[in-house]
């Protein structure tokens, strides 16, 4: 990996998330809502940040890729990919198999990002020995975007906690 891939990611980054920023405002609500996920007022945040989130990805992929900024992405990524699984394990908001598929592919692709961002940054600046160690962090990399497709595949038994009542049981 190089300055060039990290820069790439970062800028497939800030595109992912203006195009999923967009889609949240244009789409009608009513189809999240049939998802699983909520509508109005948080939607319309969500979208506003991540669009905010975009043009300062796409700043920071024009400018110095080894500033520290490139790290602060990377932790907010991370944050996404927790949040996501958080969503998908708890089964709050109450998704969908369709809302679970669209919550976990997009944990796949942005825990893609963060890895990669990471791997290219890590390389860049460190010796040659530990370069290896970021190459396995592509590989966990993969190995994330696989988990979240796959947590979100209809099916199975899953786990919801509603009112602090744990109930297990097929999916319905």
């Amino acid at each position: 990996m190089s300055t060039d891939s990290t820069r790439t990611a970062l800028q497939l980054n800030a595109l992912f998330s203006a195009a999923s920023g967009m889609t949240l405002l244009l789409v009608p609500a009513r189809l999240f809502e049939s998802l699983g996920i909520p509508g109005g007022a948080p939607l319309v945040a969500m979208a506003v940040g991540l669009m905010g989130f975009a043009v300062w990805v796409w700043r920071v992929a024009a400018g110095d890729v080894l500033a520290p900024s490139t790290l602060l992405i990377v932790v907010l990524d991370v944050f996404w990919v927790v949040g996501s699984a958080l969503a998908l394990i708890t089964g709050s908001p109450r998704l969908t198999p369709g809302g679970r598929l669209l919550v976990g592919a997009a944990m796949g692709i942005v825990g893609l990002f963060a890895v990669t961002q990471a791997a290219g940054w890590m390389q860049a600046r460190t010796p040659s020995a530990l370069r290896t160690a970021a190459r396995g962090l592509q590989l966990i990399a993969v190995a994330s975007a696989l988990i979240g497709v796959a947590a979100a595949v209809p099916g199975g038994r899953r786990t919801y906690m509603t009112d602090r009542v744990v109930a297990s049981g097929p999916e319905s």
